[in-house]
């Protein structure tokens, strides 16, 4: 798991989490050719926060997916064209697979995620909170979220935002014998909803480099284990995380 300001990121394969390593000065995790996997997004601070997807330098998720406060999200789809109820599931490829769009971008088995905060307003002593249906403004944009009965739908009169990529920045062109980047796989049924988006405050972002490995590497093959509640990890044998005192399983 990966961890900043409140946010987590992980990488996940039937279920289980990948551990990830250093590797090129960057996380990485490993896992084989052909493999379909998804990502664990969680938000551990007292706000909602927006989070943007781009996997091998493109987005995955068009408008970026809203994460309730103390909430995660385990994304398995691309959602490129607007089918909320099904799509095609993450996969990782070899960059000679005929899906690929470009293997020499520095972009591919790249995935980042920026987590954006959503505003609140200080005034005096009290905090204000914009209500359930305020006169939105004309760009407001559209927001997806995963498992849609975890949340109540705003309203539909919302215009949609369709945000654009380009590629990322820094890396070197993956040209070693375990890189790949993510292809559709096979058909998902995992379902999103809408809901209106607020002002944006600060941003996080994480990072994670995809490798080919001969099987999967999980993080309960190491001698830590990763606290479900901060993300950060400790000792094996803790049954409470020295970080923010949560059980461990």
């Amino acid at each position: 798991m990966m961890y900043s300001g409140g946010y987590v990121l992980a990488v996940k394969v039937n279920g289980k989490t990948l551990r990830e390593s250093w590797r090129d000065g960057e996380k990485t995790v490993f896992l084989p050719y052909g493999t379909e996997y998804s990502l664990l997004l969680k938000n551990n601070n007292n706000h909602r926060a927006l989070a943007k997807i781009t996997i091998d330098g493109m987005d995955a998720i068009q408008n970026g997916v809203v994460i309730r406060e103390s909430g995660s999200v385990e994304l398995e789809r691309f959602l490129l064209d607007g089918d909320l109820s099904r799509g095609k599931r993450f996969r990782f490829v070899s960059l000679d697979h005929p899906d690929v769009g470009d293997p020499s971008s520095p972009d591919n088995g790249l995935v980042e995620v920026k987590f954006t905060e959503e505003l609140t307003f200080k005034m005096d002593t009290k905090v204000y909170v914009p209500p359930q249906e305020p006169a939105w403004p004309k760009e407001w944009q559209t927001t997806y979220w995963s498992n849609a009965n975890d949340f109540s739908p705003r309203g539909d009169a919302v215009k949609a935002y369709h945000a654009t990529t380009g590629g990322l920045s820094g890396g070197s062109v993956c040209s070693s014998s375990d890189a790949g980047a993510t292809v559709e796989g096979s058909e998902s049924n995992q379902v999103f909803g809408t809901t209106r988006w607020g002002m944006s405050g600060c941003s996080e972002t994480l990072r994670v480099r995809l490798r080919a490995g001969k099987s999967p590497v999980l993080v309960s093959d190491t001698r830590y284990k990763y606290c479900p509640e901060c993300g950060r990890k400790s000792k094996r044998g803790n049954m409470y995380c020295p970080h923010c005192g949560h059980r461990l399983d």
